[in-house]
């Protein structure tokens, strides 16, 4: 009898250890999960100060920039400050701190710091804020994340929805964590527990630092609590309580004095082998539970974290990813793929994060034109590494929205030098001017009359040719009021074709047109006129020393999905047969006084971004050497405001 006792009580206590792991593990997983989320905070918020910073020495920013950079990147709100803590402008005027927290005064000394807001009552901060300098100790810029970002992912896979589920499995009375604060979380029957610093038994399980049990009286009964520690981060002690029913401990008891008084001693062995496997069965069931339950918690976290996750093992196998990395690398995985075979140049650095036995941070490359962000750090178990995760970012469009602002800032720069350069050249152009005009009047009776009104008439040509090179320096510097109407971009198209038609004739160039019906453009006729006058003007001198001239010209309406959902834009296509552009080339084509041509200016692209740009609207450029150049340009539908 004193040997069934023991088995049944020994598995009783199995149990509670399955149990007892099965939390144990939940919680570091958990604490893992919300490092790593909290990892991605930060570092959006670092990022987005440091954009911030970087444009506010380009450009003098407003209320709707720093309202668009934080929508870009997810930030919940963005704030500039003056050297007094005054506010000067924010992403949201009506939620913002009219002045800087006297704490934030004292403590960002150092060019960029990071504060922890919004502290729930277990010392965890639900709330970032990166404090950066402004340049030239102007003051400092903040910026925080959404309140609700950390509670909602608590309230999703936290600790306490756990502890809720598993303590509804059969045999279980109770599950308790708490620290010398008291209780960090517990079954929905749990009011009140005793300190631990009060319980001796506690103290000495937390001392020996192993996993203990004892006989305790609940609810007026007698029940198994097994007991584990486990340290927190800021280096205090806890413990896991779980509590065991002994109902069936001593139901099997009673069951047993039965079995001895009724069968021989060979019945009692088989009765303890079917106590063993139904508890055994029970252990399984119990295991499969808390699996199902850790699989479901980490595929919520995986699925909906905003970067994408690639997971690699000691092997260097694929062991796990989320649908945000296939859509960001457009591509397919599987798990359990050889990582080296799908990126042999160690793209995201698993395989250098595992040999090195270090993490990468902050690295920033480009994958099939996408340019992305990677923060590769390692997995511990047990004090060893089980393998390598990395947090990947698209930051195309930020990228983009960077050079924009930059190119938009050096156009703005030309146009100041131009107005001050042009007004100093055209004084002396009049003076010539006048004094040819009088010089045709002294030499009108000389023998050589022929000769000399050649000469003036030379000298007048190239003043005019100067005076246009003024103009179109004037052109980049007026801040132009543009009146906007409704336009067709077809009827644009062949008003500029019919304009060039003797230019295709002398060059011998071949006009292909494929313009579809088109919706009216909310714009500037003159403007886009002159805009794809440029467009084909480059083409057709690209064309000069070509054997195959050709121009082809296609425009048709489609619906695009960007941030703002679904949207009509107009699709504009120019392509010539010509030199085409060399690749160094191509993202210099926009800039101001670049150029490749020895005559040329380098500013008629410069016009054409400018114009595009105030239409709302992009352009994209594909050459290739010997074949030719494609220029695409989209339009919004309802123009710039759209």
């Amino acid at each position: 009898m004193k040997n069934v006792s023991i088995s049944v009580k020994r598995i009783s206590k199995e149990k509670g250890a399955s149990l007892m792991e099965t939390i144990s593990q939940s919680s570091e997983f958990a604490f893992f999960t919300f490092n790593k989320v909290e990892e991605e905070i930060i570092s959006r918020v670092f990022l987005t100060a440091r954009l911030v910073s970087y444009l506010e020495e380009k450009e003098r920013l407003s209320d709707g920039t720093l309202r668009l950079i934080a929508k870009e990147n997810e930030i919940h709100q963005i704030n500039i400050y003056d050297s007094q803590g005054a506010l000067e402008i924010s992403s949201e005027i009506s939620l913002a701190e009219k002045e800087l927290p006297q704490k934030l005064l004292i403590d960002a000394e150092e060019n960029e710091i990071l504060l922890e807001l919004d502290v729930d009552p277990l010392g965890r901060p639900n709330r970032f804020a990166a404090v950066r300098e402004r340049k030239g100790n102007r003051g400092f810029i903040v910026v925080k994340n959404s309140p609700d970002e950390l509670i909602k992912l608590r309230k999703k896979i936290g600790m306490g929805k756990l502890v809720q589920e598993l303590s509804f499995q059969r045999g279980v009375e109770y599950i308790v964590i708490q620290d010398k604060r008291g209780i960090i979380s517990a079954s929905s029957n749990i009011r009140k527990m005793s300190s631990f610093l009060e319980d001796e038994f506690l103290i000495k399980t937390i001392n020996a630092q192993e996993v203990k049990d004892r006989t305790v009286e609940f609810k007026g009964e007698k029940i198994l609590e097994i007991v584990k520690p486990f340290e927190e981060e800021s280096g205090d002690w806890g413990v896991f309580r779980v509590g065991i029913s002994l109902e069936d401990y001593h139901a099997v008891l009673k069951d047993s004095y039965k079995f001895i008084l009724i069968i021989s001693f060979i019945i009692l062995i088989i009765a303890l082998l079917g106590i063993n496997f139904t508890v055994v069965n029970q252990n399984y069931a119990l295991w499969k539970k808390a699996y199902q339950v850790i699989s479901t918690y980490a595929n919520v976290v995986v699925e909906n974290i905003t970067s994408g996750v690639l997971v690699g093992d000691n092997n260097e196998k694929i062991s796990l990813f989320n649908k945000k990395l296939e859509k960001t690398l457009g591509i397919s995985l599987q798990k359990g793929q050889d990582y080296n075979q799908i990126f042999p140049e160690d793209e995201f650095k698993i395989k250098e994060a595992l040999h090195s036995k270090r993490a990468i941070y902050d690295l920033e490359l480009n994958y099939k034109n996408k340019d992305l962000m990677v923060n590769t750090s390692l997995l511990w178990r047990e004090g060893k590494i089980d393998g390598a995760v990395a947090l990947i970012n698209d930051i195309t469009e930020f990228n983009k929205m960077k050079k924009k602002i930059e190119l938009a800032s050096r156009i703005s720069s030309l146009g100041k030098m131009a107005a001050s350069v042009a007004h100093e050249i055209r004084n002396p152009l009049n003076a010539i001017s006048l004094t040819l005009q009088r010089l045709k009047k002294y030499v009108a009776a000389d023998l050589d009359r022929e000769k000399t009104y050649e000469l003036t008439r030379t000298v007048e040509k190239e003043i005019k040719r100067l005076n246009k090179i003024v103009s179109d320096f004037l052109e980049l510097s007026k801040p132009k009021q543009i009146t906007f109407t409704d336009c067709n971009i077809n009827e644009i198209i062949e008003e500029t074709l019919s304009l060039l038609n003797e230019k295709f004739n002398a060059f011998g160039i071949k006009i292909n047109k494929t313009l579809q019906p088109l919706s009216s453009l909310n714009g500037n006729k003159e403007e886009l006129r002159k805009a794809v006058l440029n467009i084909i003007l480059n083409a057709i001198e690209a064309m000069e020393k070509t054997p195959l001239k050709e121009l082809s010209i296609y425009t048709n309406e489609q619906r695009i999905e960007n941030q703002e959902g679904k949207v009509k834009i107009i699709e504009m296509k120019i392509k010539d047969t010509g030199e085409g552009i060399p690749k160094e080339n191509i993202s210099k084509i926009f800039e101001p006084y670049f150029t490749t041509k020895e005559s040329g200016l380098g500013i008629g692209l410069t016009t054409v971004y400018r114009i595009v740009n105030e239409h709302g609207g992009e352009i994209y450029f594909e050459s290739e050497i010997n074949k030719g150049t494609e220029v695409t340009v989209l339009f919004p539908i309802g123009g710039k405001n759209e």
